[in-house]
C-alpha cells in the first residue's frame, strides 16, 4: 500500500511555519543591521522607537527595551511581507531584491514618520522630536531632513540587503 506522504515530508515544519520561522530568523540579523547602520549615521532607532512608543522624552533603559522590541517586531512584519511577496519574485537576484525593497521601506518611513509624530501630540500632547535632530552623516552640508533621508535610505537598505541575502530563494 503506498502512502501519500513518506515520512520525509510529515516530519517537516508546515510551508507557512518554515517560513514564518525564517522570516523571524532573518529579521533579527536585519533589524540588528539597520539598527548598527543607523547609529553610525546619528540616528539612535532603539532610543527613537521608545520614545516615540512610550510617550517620553526621558532616556534610560526602559525606553532604549521597548524602542528595541517594537523596532524588531517592526522588522518581523516586514520580514514576513518580504518572504511571502517579494522573495517570490523571478528574475531578481537578491541584491536587487534587496535594494528595492530597502527603497520602498524608505519611502514608507518618510510618509509614515509625519504620521507617527502626529499621533504621539494626539496622544500625549507633546512633540516628537526630530530623528535628525544632530545628524552629522553629511557634515551638516545638505539640510536635516536630507540628512534623515539619507540615513533611512542607507539604514533600510542594509536591512532589504541583509534580509535578501540571508532569506535567499524560497
Amino acid at each position: 500500500m503506498t502512502h501519500i506522504y513518506s515520512f520525509s515530508q510529515t516530519s517537516r515544519l508546515p510551508v507557512g511555519a518554515g517560513m514564518v520561522i525564517r522570516a523571524a530568523l532573518c529579521s533579527l540579523f536585519a533589524s540588528g543591521a539597520m539598527a548598527a547602520i543607523a547609529f553610525l549615521l546619528g540616528i539612535n532607532l532603539p532610543l527613537l522607537v521608545g520614545q516615540m512608543l512610550l510617550g517620553s522624552a526621558e532616556y534610560g533603559p526602559h525606553i532604549y527595551f521597548a524602542g528595541g522590541i517594537a523596532h524588531f517586531s517592526i522588522g518581523f512584519v516586514f520580514a514576513l511581507l518580504y518572504a511571502g511577496y517579494i522573495a517570490e519574485t523571478r528574475g531578481w537576484c537578491a541584491v536587487t531584491k534587496g535594494l528595492a525593497y530597502g527603497v520602498v521601506l524608505t519611502g514608507l518611513s518618510i510618509v509614515a514618520f509625519p504620521l507617527v509624530a502626529w499621533v504621539c501630540v494626539q496622544i500625549y500632547g507633546m512633540p516628537l522630536a526630530a530623528p535628525w535632530t544632530g545628524l552629522s552623516a553629511l557634515g551638516g552640508a545638505a539640510g536635516p531632513f536630507v540628512e534623515a533621508t539619507y540615513c533611512a535610505l542607507m539604514a533600510h537598505i542594509a536591512y532589504g540587503l541583509v534580509l535578501s541575502l540571508l532569506y535567499g530563494d524560497p
